[in-house]
């Protein structure tokens, strides 16, 4: 241990560097035995004064370095070493004062890489935090040839986007360029900037002149909304009317116009299905936060005697969307809904299989209705199938990947997670795609449900399939919807629920991989 190179180096951006030894060898009683205090050496620092404190018995046994000079914005690099431990600190100028900081083991090792880091660190701040004139010129409409790519419109269509933007351009929701609902995923249409150029199309149903408008909210969603209803409502409109402007189809805008003039939204053109009274009750009084395909369903559910448990319970199965089947389909998982209401016993977790194995079975029998069948056949059916999809092939495709063909890209959310609990268990645990039809066969096979049904869907890109493993065994089989970046299923054996300690990898896998 050099202290003249230590102290040179300390003195170049004005600090001073010593050494204290201290007699740490009075013992200290407990009880009837006697023990040695212990010490970690370490630094200190006292104002401008950087104080290296060891035990006088150890202080052959430590290696201290030290790099740095003015070049490097007045800092030093200390590296303390004693025997298999090591420790290393970073000692810099602040005003009239010397500070201290422990860096850890992930940090670059020499101090020109700890200055590139956090030079790199300071550049993405200094671009996360845009001046008020940037942000300004990014509100700026887009032009017309890129309007009308996204939006139909004329001249004077554009022209009222145009003095939309210009009149909202201080508004925190026109700042935000990034995709809104995450029902909707990152579709073009889910963004602010394409929803004004929707309000535009529909400028001669104004109630107020725009210039009257001044945003009262902080929150971008609350000023949307208040710039709507000061457009278009002359009548209280639910807060999720708003999704309409933002959904990838938007042919339901209109709605929102004529809710706005006091019209029942069971007069309205284009519903999904005809709505009784008690359903649209419940439609328009749907809890906070629903997209407009969400507070239909809601209506649905409610007005056939289901409360928001069962909703859920619903929401996570692969029941059709409200906006992507006809009437007539509607009125079949109308009756389905009704079937799961009128035997509650049933655990919900039986919904998805049993809506999968409906779905395949009409598939090939379209005449096939739910009514008048009871649980215990219908669960029996859900296992013959599970059974007939997941039995042993013959000759060539008899472990299934020459029958069920393809090989489809992934989306690189592969994740690994080594754990180590108190009792010195490690347990590794990983996510991994299925990218094939042999793989989603095999895990059909292992855990024993209907992966395998999901095949067309992988292959469209539609959906994507991960299988959770811990220590190389199969847990869960989770559907992952690639358009929302959202989990729609997690299933265990033979579609038991996750356990505990298996849900926390799951949602430890989606904080990772920004994923809902």
């Amino acid at each position: 241990m050099d202290v003249r190179a230590l102290q040179r180096e300390f003195k170049a951006i004005g600090a001073t560097f010593a050494v204290e030894k201290q007699d740490m060898t009075t013992p200290l009683q407990e009880g009837a035995w006697w023990r040695p205090r212990k010490f970690r050496p370490g630094l200190v620092i006292e104002g401008t004064r950087c104080i290296l404190q060891l035990s006088a018995q150890k202080s052959g046994l430590i290696r201290l370095e030290a790099t740095g000079t003015d070049k490097h914005g007045g800092m030093v690099l200390v590296t303390l070493r004693l025997g298999e431990r090591r420790e290393r600190y970073l000692c810099f100028r602040e005003g009239t004062t010397l500070r201290r900081e422990i860096l850890t083991p992930e940090a670059p090792r020499t101090l020109s890489g700890i200055m590139a880091e956090r030079e790199a660190e300071l550049r993405r701040a200094r671009e996360h935090q845009k001046s008020r004139s940037k942000q300004r010129k990014g509100n700026s409409a887009w032009t017309y040839e890129e309007a009308k790519e996204l939006v139909p419109m004329n001249k004077d269509s554009y022209a009222a986007y145009e003095a939309l933007v210009r009149h909202c351009h201080n508004t925190k929701f026109l700042r935000d360029d990034g995709y809104v609902i995450p029902y909707y995923g990152p579709d073009l249409y889910n963004r602010y900037h394409v929803a004004l150029m929707r309000i535009a199309r529909h400028r001669a149903h104004y109630v107020r002149p725009l210039e009257d408008w001044k945003a009262r909210s902080r929150n971008a969603e609350r000023q949307f909304g208040e710039l709507l209803r000061h457009l278009f409502a002359h009548y209280p409109i639910a807060l999720m009317m708003d999704s309409v402007w933002l959904r990838p189809e938007g042919n339901w805008t209109a709605w929102y116009v004529g809710l706005g003039t006091g019209k029942n939204i069971r007069q309205m053109t284009e519903l999904p299905f005809p709505l009784t009274k008690r359903m649209a009750h419940q439609m328009m009084s749907a809890p906070a936060g629903f997209t407009i395909e969400q507070a239909i369903r809601w209506g649905q559910v409610i007005a056939l005697g289901g409360d928001r448990r069962f909703f859920e319970a619903i929401e996570r199965t692969d029941v059709p969307v409200v906006s992507l089947i006809d009437q007539g389909e509607h009125a079949f998982w109308q009756q389905v809904m009704g079937w799961f209401l009128n035997h509650p016993m049933l655990d919900s977790a039986h919904y998805g299989p049993i809506v999968h194995y409906v779905q395949a079975v009409r598939e090939r029998d379209e005449s096939f209705c739910i009514t008048g069948r009871s649980p215990q056949a219908l669960l029996q059916g859900v296992e013959e199938w599970h059974d007939m999809l997941n039995a042993p092939m013959k000759g060539a495709a008899k472990h299934g990947r020459e029958e069920m063909g393809d090989v489809w890209d992934g989306h690189d959310l592969d994740w690994y997670y080594r754990k180590e609990d108190a009792e010195k268990m490690v347990w590794h645990w990983e996510m991994v795609e299925l990218r094939s039809g042999g793989d989603l066969f095999e895990e059909g096979r292992e855990m024993h449900h209907c992966v395998r049904t999901y095949l067309n869907s992988c292959r469209r890109g539609a959906k994507a399939i991960f299988s959770l493993r811990c220590n190389g065994k199969r847990c869960l089989t989770v559907e992952y919807i690639p358009e929302r970046r959202m989990v729609a299923e997690v299933r265990g054996k033979a579609n038991r629920a996750p356990e505990a300690r298996e849900w926390r990898m799951v949602e430890r896998w989606a904080l990772e991989k920004n994923i809902g």
